[in-house]
Parts: structure tokens; C-alpha cells; sequence
């Protein structure tokens, strides 16, 4: 199998490099549909960044007591930093390193395909480009797509590896860099690296091929256990921790919610994928895929889907779920060529519907985000105004990059991994309590409720039980903007007011 585009697309007719083209150019213009759209935690990592450049601290807070890796993605809070230290915009430059990642990926699905016909190659970046969940992550400022290309590119090189004799070491170290480097962009990222060494074992058994194991395992493992060694071993000298990162913990026990999105959503993929291991050709390839999104569905067990909705945790299995739907459309052509026919009709009809309503509500989030983080913009600039050295919020978002230097005591427990564990999760009023006790000088709840001032579900009701309770806050400005139903009160603490 080859790399080279233009290898690729030797078997393309004019009118299909016309399709691939028309793809390419609604995946540009979904792009630019929701080019504002940006979550909460992208300004996570670029508060990380800020403190750490201008401050010369890799925290939360630059006076925390015990430092915290708050963040999930080491990469882009390096992107960030040298776009901070740069004086350049961070968001704009994540969104721009993911999409080249999600055109990356459309280039590593045709390498996948490269053997079926060139109709159903379209079929599969179709499916890519029609799920909202690609595009509305790629635009969000988080490192979910360029996660995916690092994937796609460890498992193209184990396939080209299995597939060559020459350039074996190559392959290998190229495998073991790009499993690297999925890993130091999410926690999870060892895993294909885990799956492509499971399969490898049990292939060159199964071949009695052991030198051959031997020539790819050793480069393979010395270059991710040496790169990711450095990289773990400074995170444990600088955070004094094994996990020192509170993303872990964002889990709930037997929340099966991430799964069960994934499985309904690439269930009919799937299905019609399965067709494809009747072909010995392709079989190594499709079970490597089958046995990564097993362990990667495993893995989501307990998820919450706060952090995971349309399938974010799980884009890789999903794209690769579109690779095995197509090669059992070809089987299902060459063996059942009616079957083959309808269904790919029907997918067609299926994808491009998807495509017109996921557009629709991509615009519709995406327009209400920009309009939370105005809001939140100008709430960060009031606190400024006002010169409050500290203050409490959930789901922070733009305000702590526009903060900067003031103590931010998060609800979710960037500051402390004591107060964001299951445990303390679960007790909210004991959660509640620790925060209102420090004292910040101002503390933002958020309401959904335009009529009244009706708290979100969660703690911040235990926060307004323990501000009653402290007897030193008190209810001033409310924000809200026109086109989002989320408004914010700023409560400010008043040393003299308390009973």
C-alpha cells in the first residue's frame, strides 16, 4: 500500500477527482460555518500557558499549593505556549492545526481504501465529512482530530509494515513515534499502540516468523518507551505524581452513556463492515480495527458523557468504523451486487441527510457558543474592572484567559485533585463548603431560566447553601446575552456584611 496521493488516486476518473474535490470544498465550507465555535476547555489549556510564560508556573493558579495538570492535551499547551510567547491568537492556531488533521485524515482514509472502488472510497470521507461530531471538535480549539490523525498514522504504518519486507525498521520507528505522539495529545493514546503490538505477537506466532517479530518490535519499542519515558518522567518530576491529572476522574462508575453513543451511532458501519473479514485479504487489517475499537469502547466505560458528546472520545473507532463499512460494501457488490446496491444507495441517501442536518445544528451551537464566550468575556473584564484577586466559577471558559494572575477556584477541581475525585463528586455539600471557605472575593453561578434566576442542576445550589450559611456574599451584577439561555450572577464577598 502506498502513501502517495497521487498513487492513490490512480484509478480516478475524471468525474470522481470532481466528487473528491466537491467533498473537500463542503468540508471547507463546514469550516467556515462554525469557524467561532470554540468549548470550554480549549482556554484551559491556554490559562496553563499563560501562567507558565508569563509567570513561569505550569498551573491552574500561580500560587497554588500543589500543582495540578488540569489539562488533558500536553501538546497543545506547548502549541499554546509558543503562541503566547509569540504574541499570536492560540485558538486560531488549534483550529488551524485541526484542519490540516481533519485533511490529514480524509488522505489517510483513501491510503486505508486505496484497493476498493473508488466510489466507495468517497463513500467513507462522505460518511467523515456528514457526522457532525468531526468537524464540530476539529473547530472547537481541542486536540480531538489531530488525536485521530496520530492514530490513523500508527495504524497505516503497522499496515504497510505487515504488507513489505524492505524499510522494516523505518516502519517500526515511524509506528512507535506517531503512538508517542497520540499519547502526549490524550491519555489514552498508547492504546493503538497497545493493539498493534497485541496483533504483531500473535501474527509472527502464528507465522513462526520470529526474527522478522524481533526486527519490528525492537525499533517499535524503543522509540515510543524512550520518547514517552522523557515525557512521563518529566511530569512526575514536575507534578511529584504517577497521575496528576484530574482528567482521569471525570468518571462516574458503571456510566455506560459514551459506549452506548458510539455503538448506536456506528452500529449499521458496523454491521455492514462485518462482510469485509470474509476477504483474507483485508482480514488483518479489519481485525486490528475491530480489536482497537473494542478496547477503545472498554476504555469509555465510566465516562461521563459531559465530556464526550457526539461520540468525542471515540471519533477514531467511529472513522474507522467508516473504513470497514465500505469494505463490506465491496465484498457485498462482488458476492451480492444487489444487496451491495441498495445498501449503498442508501447510505448515500443516509449520509447526505446527515450532512444537511448536522450543518444546520453545527451553525445553531456553534452561534450560541460565540455568544456564551462574549458573555463570559465581559464578565472576565468586569472582574477586572472591579480588582478582585480571586473567585470561584464552573465551566470557566474564556474568562480565565482574560484573568490573568487572579486565583480561580474552579467547581470541577482544577485546582485539587482531592476535590474533584468520585468521592468528593458524589458529595457535593462537602465540595461546597471547602470552596466557600477559602473566601473568594467573588463567586459566579450560572442559570438556564430567563424569567428567574433558577440555578443549573449540580452544586451550584450546595454553593448558594454554604454563601447563605457564610453570610458575607451578596447578589450583584447578572450577565446574559440575546440567542443563549445561560445567564450568570457574580456574587461579591463583603467582609463587613456577615451576621
Amino acid at each position: 500500500m502506498s502513501f502517495s496521493l497521487r498513487s492513490i488516486l490512480s484509478r480516478y476518473t475524471r468525474i470522481d477527482l470532481l466528487l473528491l474535490l466537491m467533498l473537500l470544498l463542503l468540508l471547507l465550507g463546514k469550516f467556515a460555518l462554525i469557524w467561532g465555535y470554540t468549548m470550554d476547555d480549549a482556554y484551559i489549556t491556554i490559562r496553563y500557558a499563560q501562567n507558565w510564560v508569563n509567570f513561569g508556573v505550569l498551573g491552574w493558579n500561580i500560587n497554588d499549593p500543589v500543582p495540578v495538570e488540569g489539562y488533558s492535551n500536553t501538546l497543545f499547551l506547548l502549541l499554546s505556549s509558543a503562541a503566547v510567547y509569540l504574541g499570536l491568537n492560540a485558538i486560531v492556531l488549534f483550529k488551524l492545526v485541526s484542519m490540516v488533521a481533519m485533511l490529514a485524515n480524509v488522505w489517510l482514509v483513501l491510503f486505508f481504501c486505496q484497493r476498493l472502488n473508488p466510489k466507495l472510497q468517497l463513500l467513507a470521507v462522505l460518511f467523515y465529512i456528514s457526522y457532525p461530531g468531526f468537524v464540530l471538535w476539529g473547530m472547537s480549539g481541542l486536540e480531538s482530530l489531530v488525536f485521530v490523525t496520530f492514530n490513523l498514522f500508527a495504524l497505516a504504518f503497522f499496515i504497510r509494515l505487515t504488507e513489505r519486507d524492505e524499510k522494516i525498521t523505518t516502519d517500526a520507528v515511524l509506528i512507535g513515534l506517531f503512538v508517542f505522539l497520540a499519547g502526549v495529545t490524550r491519555p489514552e493514546g498508547p492504546l493503538m499502540g497497545i493493539v498493534i503490538g497485541v496483533v504483531l505477537v500473535f501474527l509472527r506466532l502464528y507465522q513462526r516468523n520470529y526474527r522478522r517479530f524481533v526486527a519490528e518490535a525492537l525499533p517499535m519499542g524503543l522509540t515510543f518507551f524512550t520518547l514517552y519515558g522523557v515525557y512521563f518522567y518529566c511530569r512526575w518530576s514536575y507534578f511529584g505524581e504517577i497521575f496528576p491529572n484530574t482528567y482521569y476522574v471525570k468518571s462516574h462508575t458503571g456510566h455506560l452513556d459514551v459506549p452506548r453513543e458510539f455503538l448506536l451511532t456506528a452500529a449499521l458501519p458496523l454491521l455492514i463492515g462485518a462482510a469485509g473479514l470474509f476477504n483474507r485479504q483485508w482480514r488483518l487489517m479489519l481485525i486490528t480495527i475491530t480489536l482497537y475499537m473494542a478496547a477503545a469502547t472498554c476504555l469509555v466505560i465510566g465516562a461521563h458523557p459531559v465530556i464526550s458528546f457526539l461520540n468525542r472520545l471515540m471519533l477514531t473507532p467511529l472513522l474507522l468504523s467508516a473504513v470497514m463499512m465500505v469494505f463490506g460494501l465491496q465484498y457485498l457488490l462482488e458476492r451480492h451486487p444487489r444487496v451491495g446496491k441498495v445498501l449503498t444507495v442508501f447510505l448515500l441517501v443516509l449520509n447526505f441527510a446527515l450532512l444537511y442536518a448536522g450543518s444546520v445544528f453545527s451553525e445553531l451551537l456553534a452561534n450560541t457558543y460565540v455568544k456564551r464566550q462574549a458573555n463570559r468575556a465581559h464578565i472576565g473584564e468586569y472582574l477586572m474592572q472591579l480588582g478582585v484577586k480571586s473567585y470561584a466559577m464552573g465551566d470557566v471558559g474564556i474568562i480565565a484567559t482574560v484573568t490573568p494572575g487572579v486565583h480561580i477556584y474552579d467547581y470541577y477541581g482544577l485546582n485539587s485533585k482531592k476535590y474533584v475525585s468520585a468521592e468528593v463528586d458524589r458529595d457535593w455539600d462537602k465540595y461546597a463548603a471547602w470552596m466557600v471557605a477559602q473566601q473568594p472575593e467573588a463567586i459566579v453561578l450560572p442559570s438556564e431560566e430567563k424569567d428567574h434566576f433558577q440555578l443549573l442542576p449540580g452544586i451550584g445550589y450546595n454553593i448558594l447553601r454554604e454563601m447563605d450559611k457564610n453570610g458575607h456574599y451578596l447578589p450583584g451584577q447578572i450577565f446574559e446575552v440575546a440567542g443563549d439561555n445561560y445567564r450568570y450572577r457574580v456574587y461579591l464577598y463583603q467582609k463587613n456584611s456577615g451576621g
